[in-house]
């Protein structure tokens, strides 16, 4: 998970592939990382013995980390899309809101081309 997540915040380029684990456990990791700051004046509470209030701090950190990742995480799903032998194109069906967001997660899980495609050489999953 921790090479997922550092390849989130380096790989800046639609060259590639990405494979499965390589996605979905850089998207775990955020998605963690969104929940553990969120939650952070609710975990300190009983720490602390004192009642923190609404804090906006949480919440401003969040939408940093939301606007800031907006790029890697759309670099990371086109070279998942590589993966599987789809153009960058393909995302557009996200765009219809129940089938077109369905079709792409399909796509998501979709295992992996075990060969070589035209977007690169097989990732290495380990």
């Amino acid at each position: 998970m921790g090479t997922a997540w550092r390849n989130l915040w380096t790989q800046w380029t639609f060259d590639g592939r990405a494979s499965r684990s390589e996605y979905w456990f850089a998207y775990i990791a955020y998605t963690l990382t969104l929940f553990v700051i969120a939650m952070l004046p609710d975990l300190l509470r009983p720490v602390f013995q004192v009642n923190l209030g609404v804090s906006m701090i949480p919440s401003i950190v969040c939408t940093i980390l939301i606007v800031v990742s907006i790029f890697p995480l759309w670099f990371l799903t086109v070279r998942r899309l590589h993966d599987i032998g789809h153009s960058g194109w393909c995302l557009l069906p996200a765009i219809v809101p129940v089938i077109g967001v369905l079709i792409l997660f399909s796509w998501l899980c979709t295992k992996s081309d075990p060969l070589p495609n035209k977007y690169g050489p097989v990732p290495n999953c380990s």
